[in-house]
């Protein structure tokens, strides 16, 4: 990724997936950066960072979108299933926290769930 206006900026790489990318988009504020494919859905700030991971064991992801407000994701996989994702790392936080009490997390949940806590 680089910036058009700039023709002499450095490209920015977003470095995480290990299988192929299938689907990148921007939030509509354009402030984050969604990438899925066979590895899962990662989100990204619009620098680089990468901020969160989604992995569930199935099929692998073929499309993923914000909503309008950027406060969620959408990923549809292969099967024919889809999902919506939280982007908020706080917000995913408190939730994971939340659902301790009442049931095991989700393997998604508890990798995003040590991501935040390695920070």
């Amino acid at each position: 990724m680089f910036d058009v206006n700039s023709p002499k900026s450095e490209p920015i790489y977003l470095d995480g997936h290990r299988r192929l990318v299938r689907c990148v988009r921007f939030s509509p504020r354009g402030d984050r950066i969604v990438t899925c494919g066979d590895d899962g859905t990662r989100l990204w700030s619009r620098n680089g960072e990468h901020l969160l991971s989604y992995h569930e064991p199935g099929p692998a992801v073929n499309s993923a979108a914000f909503s309008a407000l950027g406060d969620r994701l959408i990923e549809s996989r292969f099967d024919g299933t889809a999902r919506v994702l939280l982007t908020d790392p706080e917000e995913l936080l408190q939730r994971a926290q939340q659902r301790v009490a009442f049931r095991a997390l989700t393997e998604s949940e508890l990798e995003a769930y040590g991501e935040l806590l390695r920070r």
